[in-house]
C-alpha cells in the first residue's frame, strides 16, 4: 500500500476518536516543553553567571585558606601581615599589578526597627574598581579611613534598598555587632546571581580588629598585569604563599589558588551536570508519555479486530497492518512533539523574564526532543503494530 494512503487512513482512524488522540499526546507535550524548558533555563542561568565571572576580569587570580572542597580547619593561612607585606615591597611580585585582601563577617544589620541578615566584606579602596563595582552616591572609604579603623560601610544595592527602602542611607547609622556604623556610600546595582548586592563593605582593619579580632583573610585576590600574564602572576603567587607558610618542598599547598577561568570552568561543569541531571528527570514524563500511547494503541487494535481481520481477509498484508498502526504512532508522537515545542519556547520565555537572563533556546534542544519523539512513536507503537499485524483474519472475523 503506497505510503500516502497509509497516511490517509491513520489520521482518519485518530479523528474519530478525538479526545482519546489530545488526551494521549499529552504526555508528550509535557515531556517536550519540560525538557526545553529546564535546557533554556540551565543555558540562561549559566550565560549570566559566567558573564558576571567574565565581567570582573579575566586577568583575576583569588586565593583562599584550605583546599577546594575541603573546609579550612581554621589554620589560616593567609595572613594579613602578608598583605602588609606586599605593600611594604611594591617590586615583590613581576606579573602582579595589584591585589585585595578580604576578611568576612557573618552578622545582622538594623536600621531602626528593621534588621536583615548581612556580609561584612573587610577590604581595602582599591577592591572597588579590581571587581568593577561603581558608585551610586556617596564616597568610597579610603586609606585614611582603614588606617583609622573607622567605623565607616558602603552599602550594596540591595542591602541598602532593604534598610532604608527609598530613604538615602547617606550619614545614617547602622546597627552591626552592638555598633554603630556610618553610611558613606552607596554602590550601583549589579543584579548579581553571587549576592554581591547584598554586601556590606568596611575598612578591612576596622574588620579584623573590631569585628574578628583575628588577622586571617578569608581570601586574597591578585589583578595580574594583562591576560597573558596569568599563569607567569599565578605561579609567582604560589611561590610567595608557600614561603611565607614555611613549606618544605614535599608539602602540599595549604591554600587554594583559583583564576578566573578556572572559576568558569568549575561553574561551566557544575552547571552542565545539573541541566543534564534535571534534562534526565524531565525525560521520564516522555517515557509516561510513550508508554500512555502504547496501551492507547493496544485498545485501539482490540476495538478494531474486526476491522483488521476484514482487511487482511480482503488482501491487506503483513506489513500494511504494521505500517498503519506505527504511523498512527507516529503520528500522535510528532503532533505531541511539535505542540511540546512550542508551549517549551514560550516557557522559556517566562522562565527568562522571571530569572532575568536572556532566553535561549538551543537548536540542539528542538533537534534532539524532535528525535525523541520520532523514537517515541516507532519504540512504543511497535508492540501495538506488530500485535495487530499478527491477528489472525478469520479469529478476527468471528470476534463481537
Amino acid at each position: 500500500m503506497p505510503i500516502f494512503m497509509t497516511i490517509d487512513l491513520a489520521i482518519k482512524a485518530l479523528l474519530r476518536n478525538k479526545s482519546r488522540s489530545i488526551l494521549t499526546m499529552l504526555g508528550i507535550i509535557i515531556g517536550i516543553a519540560s525538557v526545553i524548558i529546564i535546557i533554556s533555563a540551565g543555558q540562561g542561568a549559566k550565560s549570566l553567571i559566567l558573564g558576571e565571572l567574565e565581567g570582573i576580569g579575566a586577568n583575576l587570580i583569588s586565593t583562599s585558606p584550605g583546599k577546594l572542597g575541603i573546609p579550612n580547619t581554621g589554620q589560616g593561612v593567609l595572613r594579613k601581615r602578608f598583605y602588609d607585606l606586599t605593600v611594604e615591597q611594591p617590586g615583590l611580585f613581576r606579573y602582579v599589578i595589584d591585589s585585595a585582601p578580604a576578611i568576612l563577617f557573618a552578622g545582622t544589620a538594623g536600621y531602626k526597627e528593621i534588621t536583615k541578615n548581612g556580609t561584612v566584606l573587610g577590604t581595602i579602596p582599591s577592591a572597588f574598581p579590581m571587581y568593577n563595582f561603581k558608585l551610586a552616591d556617596g564616597r568610597l572609604f579610603t586609606i585614611y579611613d582603614d588606617r583609622k579603623a573607622s567605623n565607616v560601610v558602603v552599602l550594596g544595592a540591595k542591602i541598602a534598598k532593604d534598610l532604608f527602602a527609598d530613604e538615602s542611607p547617606l550619614g545614617k547609622s547602622i546597627h552591626l555587632a552592638q555598633q554603630n556604623w556610618t553610611v558613606i556610600g552607596v554602590l550601583q546595582d549589579k543584579g548579581s546571581v553571587a549576592g554581591q548586592d547584598s554586601y556590606i563593605f568596611a575598612p578591612i582593619s576596622t574588620v579584623e580588629k573590631k569585628l574578628k579580632n583575628s588577622d586571617s583573610l578569608d581570601s586574597w585576590d591578585f589583578l595580574a598585569a594583562d591576560q597573558n600574564a596569568v599563569l607567569d602572576a599565578k605561579a609567582e603567587i604560589r611561590a610567595f604563599l608557600r614561603k611565607q607558610n614555611n613549606l618544605t618542598a614535599d608539602q602540599e599547598d595549604n591554600f587554594s589558588i583559583q583564576t578566573a577561568e578556572d572559576s568558569i570552568n568549575t561553574i561551566n561543569s557544575i552547571l552542565s551536570y545539573i541541566t543534564i541531571f534535571l534534562t534526565l528527570l524531565a525525560s521520564i514524563s516522555l517515557v509516561v508519555g510513550g508508554i500512555g500511547i502504547m496501551n492507547i494503541m493496544l485498545v485501539s487494535v482490540t476495538e478494531r479486530t474486526k476491522e483488521i481481520g476484514l482487511r487482511k481477509a480482503l488482501g491487506a498484508k503483513y506489513r500494511d497492518i504494521l505500517k498503519q498502526f506505527l504511523v498512527e504512532a507516529f503520528i500522535l508522537t510528532i503532533i505531541g512533539g511539535i505542540i511540546g515545542i512550542i508551549v517549551g519556547c514560550i516557557g522559556a520565555i517566562v522562565v527568562a523574564a522571571v530569572g532575568k537572563w536572556a532566553t535561549d533556546v538551543p537548536l540542539s534542544s528542538i533537534i534532539v526532543s524532535v528525535g525523541i519523539c520520532a523514537a517515541c512513536g516507532i519504540i512504543f507503537g511497535y508492540y501495538p503494530a506488530k500485535k495487530a499485524a499478527l491477528l489472525d483474519p478469520i479469529q478476527a472475523l468471528r470476534t463481537e
